[in-house]
C-alpha cells in the first residue's frame, strides 16, 4: 500500500474504486477521502428505504453525495459531467461493467467526454459477513 493512494485534490478526476465487495465501501471512502466524491450509485440504492438515510447521514458528515446514475440516464450523467467540470472528484464503482481492457464502461466514457483521466483505487478488505466486510487498506494503481 502507498502512503497516500489519492489523486491531487486540486483538480478534478475520475475514480474507479474497486473491487466493490461490500455495502461499506463507499461510506468508508466517503469518510476518508481528503476530498468531497460525488458518487454515483445505482438508482434502487440511492432509494433505497434504508441505505439512503445512512448514505445522507454520512454525506452530511463527510461533504460527499450521491446521484442515482445507470446507462442511459441522462439526467445523473448530466450531474456527473457538470461535478467534473467544475473540478470536483467522481466515483465509480465497477461492479461488473468492465470492458475487453478492464476499466469500467461508465468511467471510460466519462472520462473521454469530459477530458478528466481516471485513478483506480485498489480496496483491500477484511474479514466479515460476504456484502458486509470493512475496508481495511486503499492502494493506489496507476492514472489512466
Amino acid at each position: 500500500m502507498t502512503s497516500d493512494p489519492w489523486p491531487d485534490p486540486s483538480g478534478p478526476v475520475i475514480i474507479a474504486a474497486g473491487p466493490h465487495r461490500s455495502y461499506l465501501d463507499g461510506p468508508t471512502l466517503a469518510l476518508i477521502t481528503p476530498k468531497p466524491i460525488l458518487f454515483a450509485v445505482t438508482p434502487d440504492f440511492a432509494l433505497h428505504p434504508i441505505w439512503r438515510p445512512i448514505l445522507l447521514g454520512i454525506g452530511m458528515i463527510s461533504g460527499c453525495a450521491m446521484v442515482p446514475a445507470r446507462p442511459g440516464s441522462i439526467q445523473g450523467v448530466r450531474t456527473l459531467l457538470r461535478h467534473l467540470k467544475d473540478g470536483g472528484w467522481v466515483c465509480v464503482f465497477p461492479q461488473g461493467g468492465l470492458n475487453r481492457d478492464g476499466e469500467h464502461a461508465g468511467a471510460t466514457w466519462l472520462s473521454e467526454k469530459s477530458g478528466v483521466p481516471i485513478k483506480r483505487l485498489h480496496l483491500k478488505h477484511g474479514p466479515g459477513l460476504k456484502c458486509v466486510r470493512p475496508v481495511i487498506g486503499v492502494r493506489s494503481d496507476a492514472t489512466t
